[in-house]
């Protein structure tokens, strides 16, 4: 290529050199004019669109608008063309077509105004107004850009894995989320930056998604914005813990489909230093069956419903008043299993 180049500017290649580079520099600008071509190209069939749409000539308005499409180069280009496809259906009449647009659009590039395209200053109001509600809904402002930025309002208490528990582990968690307009948070918005065990994770998340937040505010108008957090993390100080919290702690992991952790606080419910009642022992061993029958390990399972069983008939003879939940629970258990474990 440097050889080339050398023969052309000092005009010393032969004929046939000559013309292969002349060959090469014509293709090359038909190369890099070609993207140019069509992007002015487009911007024209935006301009007739615009006014065919002026004129409510509404089909013709959007066969420009979807050859356009069809031609755009760039992503901006693109952008621009679905903006005013939602001026075409919000001229038409749809709401909901134009805030479809409006939104690919907004997908596609998250601040069209940054591009410094003027059009988005002779919108209709009303189409303005629609794509301004998309625009906050889509765009994610940083936490010191909202005159007032989210905040933390009202949410459950970190739940301590039971693994973390049994091993005392303990630490600084930092993690960012998300909070949309109605002051939530989506589980796929949460980024965690920081954390001293990997246990920790699915509780810090089912926390922050239990959370409600204050939404943040830029001119009184609620916008979608990041906030972060960070989490001293340390096992509860007493030895001691109500063992019923505990086997409903189980219960909970289960339902989040966390056996293990189930198991795990299942055992601590049953160690003797939390004083677990006889009855507080059948709920402990039919939960912990529960959990070993989610796992499809039903030999274990077997074992724990038989004992729970046993020990429940054996606190009937006795007279022991249960509560309805474990009444109900038993009947489950034996309903569901009749022939394994009745006998």
């Amino acid at each position: 290529m440097t050889a080339a180049v050398e023969g052309v500017d000092g005009f010393a290649s032969n004929g046939a050199d000559t013309k292969m580079v002349l060959r090469s520099l014509v293709l090359c600008l038909v190369i890099v004019t070609a993207p140019l071509r069509a992007q002015y190209y487009g911007q024209d069939l935006i301009r007739d669109a615009r006014a065919r749409m002026a004129a409510q000539a509404w089909d013709s308005a959007a066969r420009d608008l979807a050859i356009a499409l069809d031609e755009a180069p760039y992503i901006m280009d693109s952008c621009w063309v679905y903006i005013w496809r939602g001026v075409l259906e919000y001229e038409r009449g749809s709401a909901a077509l134009a805030r479809l647009n409006f939104r690919r659009a907004l997908l596609l590039h998250p601040n069209p105004r940054a591009s410094g395209y003027a059009g988005l200053d002779s919108i209709p109001w009303g189409a303005a107004k629609l794509f301004d509600a998309e625009y906050r809904d889509i765009r994610v402002f940083p936490a010191g850009d909202p005159d007032h930025p989210a905040t933390w309002i009202a949410g459950p208490s970190f739940e301590y894995p039971a693994e973390a528990l049994a091993r005392r582990l303990s630490g600084q968690a930092v993690a960012r989320w998300i909070v949309d307009t109605s002051g939530h948070v989506d589980r796929r918005n949460i980024d965690v930056i920081e954390l001293p065990d990997s246990s920790f994770m699915a509780p810090l998340k089912d926390m922050v998604t239990a959370t409600l937040f204050q939404p943040a505010t830029i001119g009184g108008q609620r916008v979608r914005s990041y906030i972060a957090y960070q989490f001293k993390l340390r096992p509860p100080a007493s030895t001691q813990q109500n063992p019923v919290q505990l086997v409903d702690n189980a219960r909970r992991q289960l339902r989040a489909n966390r056996p293990d952790s189930a198991l795990a606080l299942v055992e601590r419910a049953l160690d003797p230093t939390n004083d677990p009642t006889a009855a507080m022992q059948v709920y402990a061993e039919l939960v912990r069956g529960i959990a070993w029958h989610t796992q499809s390990r039903n030999s274990l399972a077997s074992r724990s419903f038989k004992v729970a069983i046993a020990k429940y008939r054996e606190l009937e003879r006795q007279g022991v008043d249960f509560a309805p939940f474990l009444r109900n629970l038993v009947d489950s258990v034996r309903l569901t299993n009749r022939y394994k474990y009745e006998n």
